[in-house]
């Protein structure tokens, strides 16, 4: 199923548009905090800035095959299995 098209291109809705809302949460939340006066940690998440950069590669063909081999599986689960554990 292909995405919703803006009118006359052929751009996915959503790959501009949506991008300034995925920090709208983590705006809100510190503009609150500007006014009662609390510090917090205000964790924002980047994932959608690289989720929509995939989106647009791949609907315009762009994104490159990429096949992770069973030895590269084992190579990170080695590099894993060395870090400390809690």
């Amino acid at each position: 199923m292909l995405p919703p098209l803006h009118l006359g291109t052929d751009q996915p809705v959503g790959t501009e548009a949506m991008a300034p809302l995925f920090f709208h949460g983590s705006i809100d939340e510190a503009l609150r905090c500007r006014g009662s006066g609390s510090l917090k940690c205000i964790a924002c998440n980047l994932y959608g800035h690289f989720y929509m950069a995939a989106y647009q590669a791949y609907f315009s063909g762009q994104l490159e095959r990429h096949e992770f081999t069973e030895e590269m599986l084992q190579r990170n689960m080695q590099a894993l299995s060395e870090l400390p554990t809690v």
